[in-house]
């Protein structure tokens, strides 16, 4: 018997389970691309019973809306392709013992959450989470306030692993360092390396930070970029050039 044939009798005897178990060990873009491998992949990847279990990506948006006949905000998601209902629940049902969820920011398919707990005294955790798939961590508590600026950072193509960056302010909100939180090593860690103390990072909606090639950057009142590596051992100012 040839090889071609002996191979694709392999392929053929695998189950659906065991394919479904191979994609789901995949980057999501390795993912996409086995939909060409032939119509009986795709039709599995594309089958409802199976996506939750397979890497995805966030293909849409979420934002919270308020109503004069609830105190509450609620939080909805909108596909960006409008083609069937999505997968994802904006309710956040999955995450265990918060009162309310805040999104924060997303990179890359995962969501930086801020779970608020009320047991007497308002405290909360940070939630990293899939809300495709309904996976989360929840990071160490931080004991601090709840208006630190917190960003995510995450690039499948470089690594499995994501950081959240907290900005560290003095009483004038000057940044004086950086706390970066790491998926890989599950800790906190204090980086205070080339901050002089009068940086300000701005905290306004339209100015989100952006995670790109292993950078995040940030905007600063005064127009210029604040640049910080996930080790925290870089740190580069530029002034933003205008059109």
């Amino acid at each position: 018997m040839e090889d071609l044939p002996v191979g694709r009798n392999l392929v053929a005897s695998l189950t659906d389970d065991l394919v479904v178990d191979i994609l789901r060990r995949l980057p999501v873009c390795s993912v996409c691309r086995s939909k060409g491998v032939c119509p009986y992949w795709r039709d599995l990847i594309a089958d409802h019973d199976h996506r939750k279990k397979l890497p995805q990506t966030l293909s849409g948006f979420f934002y919270t809306g308020f109503s004069e006949e609830r105190s509450a905000a609620e939080h909805h998601f909108t596909s960006v392709t409008g083609i069937g209902m999505p997968l994802i629940s904006p309710t956040f049902a999955f995450l265990p013992q918060c009162k309310e969820v805040i999104p924060l920011d997303s990179c890359n398919g995962l969501l930086l959450c801020r779970c608020l707990q009320f047991d007497g005294v308002s405290k909360f955790q940070y939630a990293v989470c899939n809300p495709a798939t309904e996976e989360w961590v929840m990071l160490p508590d931080r004991g601090i306030g709840l208006l630190a600026r917190s960003c995510l950072c995450f690039d499948p193509a470089i690594s499995s692993h994501f950081h959240v960056v907290e900005y560290v302010e003095d009483e004038a909100e000057c940044v004086t360092g950086v706390e970066i939180y790491s998926s890989k090593t599950g800790l906190w860690s204090l980086h205070e390396n080339g901050w002089n103390g009068v940086v300000l990072v701005s905290l306004s909606v339209n100015r989100r930070s952006v995670f790109l090639n292993g950078f995040l950057h940030s905007v600063t009142p005064a127009d210029e970029i604040v640049a910080v590596d996930m080790e925290g051992e870089e740190m580069e100012e530029n002034s933003c050039a205008r059109p």
